[in-house]
């Protein structure tokens, strides 16, 4: 067991977590969405301050949310806002 870990590269890794479901799955309402589109015009792409303006709803499952609504607008050829820029780190600031 220990030649075939080694052989992977797996030596020293922990073996990952099982999956939970911390929550059920929950169908969006069409109350939910709506103030989701609402606050995404108020906010863009602002997570937690959407969080707080749909309230039933956590910033993960919103963001989730929001990148299905991205992808289906998109395929209609629907408008949809500009990423959010990235900061840019401190490791490619390096000048050649």
């Amino acid at each position: 067991m220990a030649a075939a870990a080694r052989s992977t590269g797996m030596v020293g890794k922990k073996p990952r977590k099982a999956y939970t479901i911390t929550r059920p799955r929950e169908r969006w309402t069409a109350d939910e969405h709506d103030r989701f589109l609402h606050a995404l015009v108020l906010f863009g792409r602002d997570w937690k301050r959407i969080e707080a303006f749909v309230v039933s709803k956590t910033s993960t499952q919103i963001r989730s949310h929001a990148q299905k609504h991205f992808i289906k607008a998109q395929k209609l050829g629907l408008p949809t806002p500009a990423p959010h820029p990235r900061p840019a780190t401190v490791g490619f600031l390096a000048t050649p």
